[in-house]
């Protein structure tokens, strides 16, 4: 089953049904999509750690493999396919007192590094502008 979703609007759309759920802030909602193919709306944005479609507040999806868009994509509304993934491989470090700032995403003593190195990413993607 193929589920579309649209990140700027914040509301997911399901084949199989008729009604939107809004999109929570939470990384656990992704969870239930992996593995399957989904479709996405968002802007097309170029992270430091490769493409991202991103929603209205900068929640999104990484594109597996692509580590920018391509010319005339940057800055654009895009819509996207792929099988949903989950990787552990986002550089996050706990800044320590006195030592040198490392290389990555600083995050606040007592988190799960494992956890914070979490992101979502689309395989097989494909995707296209939206005019």
């Amino acid at each position: 089953m193929k589920y579309f979703i649209i990140f700027f609007n914040f509301i997911v759309f399901f084949t199989s049904c008729t009604t939107g759920k809004n999109i929570s802030d939470s990384n656990d909602y992704w969870s239930k999509y992996l593995s399957k193919e989904v479709t996405v709306r968002g802007t097309a944005e170029n992270m430091k750690v490769g493409a991202f479609v991103a929603g209205k507040n900068q929640e999104g999806l990484y594109i597996e493999s692509l580590g920018y868009w391509p010319d005339g994509f940057s800055g654009k509304e895009v819509e996207v396919t792929g099988v949903l993934i989950k990787k552990y491989d986002l550089p996050v470090f706990i800044p320590k007192e006195g030592e040198p700032v490392a290389t990555g995403i600083p995050v606040s003593e007592g988190t799960d590094l494992h956890e914070a190195s979490k992101r979502y990413l689309l395989k097989n993607a494909t995707w296209k502008l939206i005019e």
